[in-house]
C-alpha cells in the first residue's frame, strides 16, 4: 500500500487574502491539484490491471473545498475544490466500473 500525504498553504492577512502572491498560490496549486490529478490517473491505471475487488481512491482534505475559512488560505481553498472536482468527475466517469 502506498500512501502519499501532500498538502500547501501559504497564509495571508485574513482582512486581504488576495495579496498571496503569484508564486505562492501556483504552489498551492501544484501541490493541491496537479499531484491529485497525477495521483488518480496512476490509480485508474492501476485499477484497470487489478483483478475483481474493491478499487477506491481516497483523498481527505478539509472544509476548504466546500467555502473559505477565516485563515486567509486563498491558494490551499482553490486548490482543495478543483482536486474536489477532479475526483467528483472521475467518480462520475468510471463509477459505473466499480471504480470509487
Amino acid at each position: 500500500m502506498l500512501i502519499c500525504l501532500a498538502a500547501a498553504a501559504h497564509f495571508t492577512d485574513r482582512a486581504d487574502p488576495l495579496a498571496v502572491s503569484l508564486e505562492d498560490f501556483d504552489i498551492d496549486l501544484a501541490v493541491n491539484t496537479r499531484s491529485v490529478l497525477v495521483a488518480a490517473k496512476e490509480a485508474l491505471t492501476s485499477f484497470r490491471a487489478l483483478p475483481q475487488g474493491p478499487k477506491l481512491f481516497l483523498h481527505t482534505g478539509n472544509a476548504l473545498n466546500e467555502g473559505p475559512l477565516p485563515l486567509g488560505m486563498v491558494g490551499a481553498g482553490a486548490g482543495k475544490s478543483a482536486a474536489a472536482h477532479i475526483i467528483a468527475t472521475a467518480d462520475q466517469a468510471y463509477g459505473e466500473q466499480g471504480f470509487k
